[in-house]
């Protein structure tokens, strides 16, 4: 992503590097490129951005384009070749994200029934079933043991995300998931796709899988949906949610990025982290870190943030979903 800032003229302040770049922003660099500067009666930029101020530009085929609401205009850059390229830019100032549609909605009262039976929570906190949608489970076919929790992240309910250390060394047709804890559903898993630069045997670096489900002997109950993922990083200071392994939610703070450092949690190696009371519930391994993106206008929806790895004095390490973001988008659908 690049941005832009305009006073009387166009001025290009730097380079933001995300986790790959793309083929339309190796182009752009190009033009920048200092061994090109006998080139440059052939470079330029055209293009009208309006009245001015900061902008954020992709190129146009970007998947985030499509998750803003806001007027997109476009900049065309002409290469030192000759050729050109053009990316799509969005005003910071009136930045806003496209309502979800049914993504990251929570039912406040879960399902009504559950086994015939109506559902109460126990205490205050009690997670109950339903409420969180997109929340799954991973087990073993073989002993039903439940290995970790999942994160349902399609409209079609059929890719669940999860921490690649939950799954490593396990054979697709050895797992199932739930969306349920007492395991009411049993569908088959299809293929797992673990991330690329993530080593067997090495938890919590690039620590993130992706499942696809099989549902051609059972499907996810209707009421599955999915979570949203999220268009820009977490800000610290965010108040999110996440929820443990006894079913209950806990409020969890994404603190300054060096009170995770000093946490021994490497943002290098794809991670972040959150705190929590001294001595409250802990996130469930594999588990979502849910919050609110300040961006969005409308009702209350919930992106997913992070996927729990572990917790140590009341700090939990996640995997940083917003580091991910090309890699999830890129093999989601060809799992």
């Amino acid at each position: 992503m690049i941005r832009f800032c305009f006073l009387h003229t166009c001025l290009v302040i730097g380079f933001l590097a995300h986790w790959s770049v793309s083929q339309g922003l190796d182009n752009i660099n190009k033009l920048f490129d200092g061994k090109y500067r006998d080139q440059e009666k052939c470079s330029g930029i055209s293009g009208d951005l309006g009245d001015g101020g900061c902008h954020e530009c992709y190129p146009c085929d970007d998947w985030r384009i499509k998750n803003y609401r806001s007027e997109v205009k476009e900049l065309k850059f002409k290469l030192p070749s000759c050729k050109s390229t053009t990316v799509c830019c969005i005003s910071q100032r009136i930045l806003s994200v496209k309502e979800g549609g049914s993504c990251g909605q929570r039912i406040n009262d879960g399902n009504k029934y559950v086994n015939g039976k109506t559902q109460s929570r126990k205490t205050v906190r009690s997670v109950l079933v339903g409420e969180y949608p997109w929340m799954a489970w991973i087990y073993r076919l073989s002993s039903s043991k439940i290995l970790c929790a999942g994160t349902v992240i399609d409209d079609n309910a059929e890719v669940v995300l999860t921490s690649a250390s939950c799954v490593d060394g396990i054979a697709a047709a050895d797992l199932a998931v739930s969306f349920t804890r007492q395991r009411n559903e049993k569908v088959r898993v299809a293929s797992i796709l673990l991330n690329n630069h993530y080593t067997s045997g090495v938890p919590k670096v690039n620590d993130i899988a992706m499942i696809k489900l099989d549902k051609h002997e059972e499907s996810p109950p209707k009421w599955v949906t999915p979570i949203c993922l999220p268009l820009t990083p977490v800000m610290h200071a965010t108040s999110c949610i996440a929820t443990s392994d006894s079913d209950n939610y806990l409020n969890t703070v994404v603190p300054l990025t060096k009170i995770c450092v000093e946490r021994n949690v490497m943002p290098e190696l794809g991670q972040m982290c959150s705190v929590s009371p001294i001595g409250d519930y802990e996130p469930e391994h594999g588990s979502a870190l849910i919050c609110q993106d300040e961006l969005h206008t409308g009702g209350i929806q919930y992106y997913v943030y992070g996927i729990a790895l572990g917790t140590t004095s009341a700090v939990t390490t996640y995997t940083d979903i917003y580091k991910y973001l090309d890699w999830i988008n890129d093999n989601m659908y060809n799992l």
